[in-house]
This record gives structure tokens, C-alpha cells and sequence, in this order.
């Protein structure tokens, strides 16, 4: 296997993984170790071949995506325990992780209908009040105009329309609010669907691509034995 280091950084050593020094600037790289086993251990796991020891320091290097939480020293997770061990991640299919995905976009498609609600509420009480008060200034001029009328011996008959241009617009912009609301509520609907078909082994499945391994294994048990209780 020909060395992960490219023109402007270093490609993590692990499989099929992407991350780059050069790129990914928020995630720590690690070189592999001095030490020739720990370096061939950690070579396996990432399913390196063929290239010695010293090779393997100099020009390969390993993101913290795979490394446990307890593995790190410190929070910033930019230092590694002396017997730190990568992992290696399990692929999900592209389906199962896009349904998961949709789980965790429910809350915030949920958020953004009860703002719709609210944009819809505030927009009938202030087309309700900006109508009171096109009402009241209509009247007002509406006497003003009959008095003046009457001043002058001018005796008109008055109509009052009650779609005025104002009104209009009102009333075309609370509709507007509707549909949208009407359209995230089906999005929404949508995706309880999507929700639907996921499986308790999809789930397990998930575990090992957004938790480290130690983690996911205890979510796993705890959650084998819920089901067992059931």
C-alpha cells in the first residue's frame, strides 16, 4: 500500500478514509507510533500492508475520528494516551444512515412549524389591527368629506367598499403564510414515514458509525436489554 501522504498534507491512514491535514484543519492527525509492534498494530487495524515500521511513522498518519474518547488526554483531543489504539468505524448503507439523518431533522422541521405558527399568528393580529384601524381612518375622512360636502351643497352618495387594496394584500399575504405552513406539515409528515421504517438493527448498525467503539458497544447492551424486558 503506497503511502497516504499527498501534495499539501497528509490523507488519514485508516480505510476508505478522506479527512486531510490540509483540509480538515479542526481534526488532530497523529503520526503512528516509534515503537515497531504498536506501529504494526495500528497498521492492521487500518489495513496496511507491506510498509515497515519506520516508513509507517514518517509518512502515515491517523485523525482522531478513530480514536475512543477515552484514548485522548485532554478535551481538545489533540493528545493521545501512550497506549492509544485506532478504531475503524463499520459502513452504514447509504439508505439506513439517510433515514437516521431524518430523525435528527425532525426536531428542527418541528421547530420550524411552530415558528410558521406563530409568523401566522402574528400576522392575522396585525392585519386584524392594521384592518381597525384602515376602518377608523376610512370613517374619519369619510365625515370630513360629508361635512365638507354638505358646506358646500354638495350632497354625494357614499360607498364603502370593504375590499380595499390594503385588504388585498392582507389578506393575500395571510394566504401565503397557509400554504407554507400547509407544505411543512406534509414535510413533516413525510418524514414520520421515513422514521417508520427504521429497524432496531438499523439502529445498532448506526451505533458503530456516529459512536466510538466502547460507547456504541454499551448503548448496544443497554439497548438489548430493553428489548429483552419488552
Amino acid at each position: 500500500m503506497n503511502a497516504k501522504r499527498k501534495v499539501g498534507g497528509f490523507t488519514c491512514a485508516a480505510n476508505k478514509c478522506k479527512n486531510n491535514t490540509a483540509i480538515n484543519r479542526n481534526i488532530s492527525f497523529f503520526r503512528f507510533p516509534s515503537n515497531p509492534q504498536r506501529a504494526n498494530q495500528w497498521a492492521e487495524v487500518c489495513g496496511i500492508n507491506n510498509v515497515t515500521p519506520e516508513k509507517l511513522y514518517k509518512n502515515y498518519r491517523v485523525c482522531a475520528k478513530h480514536f475512543a474518547p477515552d484514548m485522548f488526554l485532554n478535551d481538545l483531543q489533540n493528545r493521545l494516551q501512550p497506549h492509544a489504539k485506532p478504531i475503524i468505524i463499520n459502513e452504514i448503507d447509504e439508505e439506513v444512515e439517510s433515514a437516521f439523518q431524518s430523525k435528527v431533522n425532525d426536531e428542527i422541521l418541528m421547530d420550524t412549524i411552530i415558528s410558521v405558527d406563530f409568523t401566522l399568528t402574528s400576522t392575522d393580529t396585525s392585519a386584524s389591527s392594521a384592518l381597525n384601524s384602515s376602518d377608523i381612518n376610512m370613517s374619519k375622512e369619510n365625515n370630513e368629506n360629508i361635512n365638507l360636502k354638505n358646506n358646500v351643497g354638495v350632497q354625494t352618495e357614499l360607498q364603502l367598499s370593504n375590499s380595499t387594496p390594503r385588504k388585498r394584500k392582507l389578506r393575500m399575504k395571510c394566504e401565503a403564510a397557509e400554504k407554507r405552513a400547509t407544505r411543512a406539515e406534509l414535510k413533516v409528515q413525510e418524514e414520520k414515514q421515513s422514521l417508520d421504517r427504521i429497524t432496531y438493527n438499523d439502529f445498532q448498525k448506526l451505533l458503530y458509525k456516529f459512536f466510538p467503539k466502547p460507547m456504541a458497544d454499551f448503548i448496544k447492551i443497554q439497548g438489548d436489554n430493553l428489548q429483552k424486558s419488552v
